[in-house]
């Protein structure tokens, strides 16, 4: 009894207030595009905290440096080497909205699903690197995902 009444009041995991980013699973979805061109859908799942809940864009946040908070970068494996593949930032960078009330700063810790359509080269397997900033710009460590073996 005496060890329950101890659990029961610990009090809850802080968390540093600067974002962490750790790379959690994947899953690749082959479709075709309205063309009739092979689209791999990649989703990429990390796990995040961040100790004052300051993650998240409002509507009204659409000028850099708020226009995006989510932050990736595409690694193509061609011959044995990842060279990184060059897109526009609209295709790589992602907004996440506000998760959680920004008047009280708390502990927040979860997870974000990411959203990627991939267009089939000649690279088979692909990696991704990410990382995440909270309104006070704090940036988070670059989480780097397993490689990525797209369905052939």
């Amino acid at each position: 009894l005496t060890a329950l009444l101890l659990s029961s009041c610990s009090k809850p995991e802080q968390y540093p207030v600067v974002p962490a980013l750790s790379f959690k699973s994947y899953s690749v979805k082959d479709t075709m595009d309205k063309l009739g061109n092979t689209l791999s859908q990649i989703k990429l799942v990390f796990s995040f905290t961040d100790g004052d809940g300051d993650i998240g864009l409002g509507d009204a946040d659409t000028t850099a440096p708020y226009d995006y908070n989510f932050f990736t970068t595409c690694y193509e494996k061609q011959n044995g080497v990842f060279t990184e593949l060059v897109q526009e930032p609209g295709l790589r960078n992602y907004r996440i909205p506000v998760l959680g009330d920004l008047s009280a700063p708390l502990n927040l810790k979860g997870e974000l699903e990411i959203q990627i359509d991939y267009y089939l080269s000649a690279a088979d397997t692909l990696r991704y690197s990410a990382y995440l900033t909270d309104r006070k710009l704090h940036k988070s460590n670059i989480a780097e995902t397993t490689e990525i073996l797209l369905n052939p």
